[in-house]
């Protein structure tokens, strides 16, 4: 993670939003917590047409990660910590206490069917960005790639989105957008050239917040649902 002039700091994580559902919405989505380890485990390999190995069966080569440092030294706008006008440092970082990371997970069934996971510590990821990591990573993989890409919404980072930063310019930083694109390719490509056997199997798990609710889920025509 990266502090910024404060001195804050905190814990890299990833958060389940809540889309604001009325009240008299909530209890349709109650069930859906409860159900959401369970859901999130079993997404790669439903979603990309990879059929789980049933039990006692050989292991069906489900495979292997890699991670790739992103942390930067530059003076960059923080992520999330508000604007302010001309040159003032105060909400920039002062340095690394925690890296950065891109980290992929890759998988690839007997039948030569690859799907990956990238997860990159970042406050966020523009469409255009993650289209970019996709085309890449099909190019050097396989064009069939099922991919997976998402960002931790850390605050601990700098500003990915150009939502921040030093009015009227912007807080995203071309250069660094450019390293963490690279860098998910990079743990794409990694995480394959390491592929070791191994059995993908799913367990289901209970929230105990009962009160989260995801209302209108928007399906998105890729990949996994075309």
């Amino acid at each position: 993670m990266n502090i910024n002039g404060d001195g804050a700091r905190g814990m890299v994580h990833s958060s389940i939003v809540n889309f604001g559902a009325k009240k008299s919405e909530q209890s349709r989505f109650q069930a859906f917590p409860k159900r959401f380890c369970l859901v999130t485990g079993c997404v790669l390999a439903s979603s990309a047409g990879l059929s789980l190995p049933s039990r006692g069966a050989e292991p069906d080569g489900f495979k292997v990660a890699s991670q790739i440092d992103i942390s930067t030294r530059d003076v960059m706008a923080m992520g999330g910590y508000g604007t302010y006008f001309l040159k003032t440092p105060r909400l920039n970082q002062a340095g690394v206490h925690d890296p950065l990371l891109a980290s992929a997970v890759a998988f690839e069934s007997a039948s030569g069917q690859k799907a990956a996971v990238v997860v990159l510590d970042a406050v966020g990821l523009s469409a255009a960005q993650i289209s970019r990591i996709e085309q890449a990573a099909r190019r050097a993989v396989d064009p069939q790639l099922s991919l997976i890409i998402s960002a931790t919404h850390t605050h601990h980072s700098p500003d990915t989105l150009g939502l921040w930063g030093s009015l009227p310019k912007s807080g995203r930083n071309k250069r660094y957008a450019e390293q963490i694109e690279t860098a998910a390719l990079q743990a794409v490509r990694d995480a394959f050239a390491r592929l070791e056997p191994a059995r993908l199997t799913q367990r289901l798990g209970r929230h105990s917040n009962s009160t989260s609710a995801l209302t209108n889920p928007m399906e998105v025509q890729d990949a996994f649902t075309s």
